[in-house]
């Protein structure tokens, strides 16, 4: 196709939708733009490069022309609004740091709103110490009257993603609070107890206990990290808060802000994301809502880079929620071996606690085996509960086992591993325990396929375990492996328990091999 002429350029952006149509097609239109922009000064061109060098060629393409950068700044002052805007962008797309005083000198002095966001956004796309410093120290002025209003809510979302965008790198470092907070502990559901009993081994007591967490007072939340059976640590804010932006905002900013500057070493403006763990609301919406609230001078929403999260949670009451602080300065390594996993992959510390709630049955220096042992995270929390003398993880995938070994790697976890359909299995030695998270049919393979499955695999059980030898299976087919057992005297089910997973209910069976 021949590339287009300045004159038929201008026809397309004159037209409506006109720059949409064609600046997929940059190799057809920008030297047209180019002179466009350069000998008429249309601000219609101007943005369409602005949108052209966002492409690296292009955008490296247009530094050359305007090495020069006057040209571009007296379209920056220029008198009309809309070219000065999208001289702007043009300057934010090409990421030059030698344009941030004379964006800053033009953004001093734009009286026009419209025009201010696009600075203010240019100033971020370039980024830089001098840029991210003025847009810290950047006050956006209150709207004279209705018609500034839409303009005004711009240019506080232009100064909102700036400052998460360009926000230092360096996590905040928790120095300790200085009085006892009360955290909650979350778990699957039915499995609080074994974190109750596992905080007990630490002398740490729990307040209150409900079935999927428990409640602990404690200035010395590091310790509660020697517990591995809790998903995550939640401080309680506030419940029955109305459920609106402003009430919400209203609830949350102190206490945020109390919080990173009596127990981090962060200097403001403090990061933050806002998780919203509704079903039944507008949860972006909601989000961008209150941290519009929220944002300013002391936090800055930084959804990928973030110290604190405000957590809003529903309650039985319509129309409120309950808001939580999760202090993300607080690192949690205790998973930290967990660098691969699969969609089917157990929670750790799910693992961690079905394997305490059959503590009571399993040995020290046991002999251990997982016939579908996916990333390992069963094998990796039963060795870190109790030593283990030998431990052997059977998969059908071979990329299940890449990931099971890295992760193994990661643990420094000595396991044998095997690449075989477990039911061809043969043991060079019986095992004292058989764990499996075992295939669920609606996440791997099928119900259907798991009716054959479930069967083999109670065959080959015993086969594997020694007399008086624990099996702790875990999984979906309640119905399924209860009738399968039926079929067998070689075991007897001495455990069973129901929990949660992802909004499903899976079982855990403890079994023993009968003589």
């Amino acid at each position: 196709m021949q590339r287009i002429t300045k004159e038929e350029l201008l026809n397309i952006l004159n037209a409506s939708g006109g720059a949409q149509n064609i600046e997929n097609e940059p190799r057809l239109i920008f030297d047209a733009a180019c002179e466009l922009f350069i000998e008429e000064r249309s601000s219609k061109a101007c943005g369409l490069l602005s949108r052209i060098a966002k492409k690296k060629e292009y955008r490296e393409k247009l530094n050359e022309i305007f090495l020069d950068r006057s040209f571009l700044y007296e379209c920056l002052n220029a008198s009309e609004p809309k070219l000065r805007r999208n001289s702007a962008r043009l300057m934010g797309a090409l990421k030059l740091e030698c344009d941030v005083p004379a964006l800053i000198e033009a953004l001093e002095s734009e009286t026009v709103r419209l025009v201010k966001p696009s600075m203010l956004l240019a100033l971020g796309s370039i980024g830089g110490d001098a840029a991210t410093r003025y847009v810290i120290a950047y006050r956006v002025a209150p709207p004279v009257d209705e018609s500034e209003e839409k303009h005004y809510k711009e240019e506080c979302e232009a100064v909102r993603l700036v400052l998460g965008k360009n926000s230092p790198e360096r996590p905040a470092k928790f120095t300790g609070f200085n009085k006892k907070i009360t955290f909650e502990l979350r778990t699957a559901k039915q499995l609080s107890k074994q974190l109750q009993y596992e905080l007990g081994d630490y002398d740490i007591d729990c307040v209150r206990v409900w079935p999927d967490g428990v409640c602990v007072m404690t200035d010395d939340p590091i310790s509660l990290y020697q517990a591995r059976s809790f998903t995550e640590m939640l401080i309680p804010l506030s419940r029955g808060v109305k459920l609106t932006y402003d009430a919400i905002a209203n609830a949350a900013k102190k206490a945020m802000i109390d919080m990173m500057s009596d127990a981090t070493d962060a200097k403001p403006p403090y990061r933050y994301r806002i998780g919203i763990r509704m079903r039944d609301v507008n949860r972006a919406e909601l989000s961008k809502a209150v941290s519009k609230a929220l944002s300013g001078d002391m936090l800055i929403s930084s959804p990928s880079n973030y110290d604190i999260e405000l957590c809003v949670e529903p309650t039985k009451k319509p129309d409120t929620c309950q808001l939580y602080l999760k202090p993300c300065f607080i690192k949690d390594t205790r998973f930290s071996y967990r660098k691969e996993s699969l969609p089917a992959s157990i929670h750790p510390a799910t693992a961690a606690g079905i394997l305490r709630l059959a503590s009571d049955y399993l040995t020290t220096n046991a002999r251990v085996l997982d016939p579908f042992c996916g990333s390992g995270t069963m094998l990796i929390e039963r060795m870190l509960l109790s030593p283990c003398s030998h431990v052997t993880g059977v998969d059908i995938t071979p990329k299940a086992l890449e990931k099971a070994v890295i992760n193994a790697e990661a643990a420094n976890a000595k396991i044998e591993f095997v690449c075989k359909d477990c039911i061809k299995f043969r043991a060079a030695a019986p095992y004292d325990e058989v764990i499996a998270n075992m295939p669920f049919g609606n996440r791997v393979g099928s119900h259907e396929n798991n009716t054959r499955l479930y069967g083999d695999f109670i065959s080959k059980l015993p086969e594997w375990l020694k007399p008086g030898g624990i099996a702790v299976l875990y999984t979906m087919e309640f119905t399924l492996l209860k009738n399968k057992l039926s079929e067998t005297d070689r075991l007897e089910l001495i455990g069973r328990a129901r929990t949660e997973a992802g909004g499903l209910m899976p079982s855990v069976f403890i079994l023993r091999r009968l003589p």
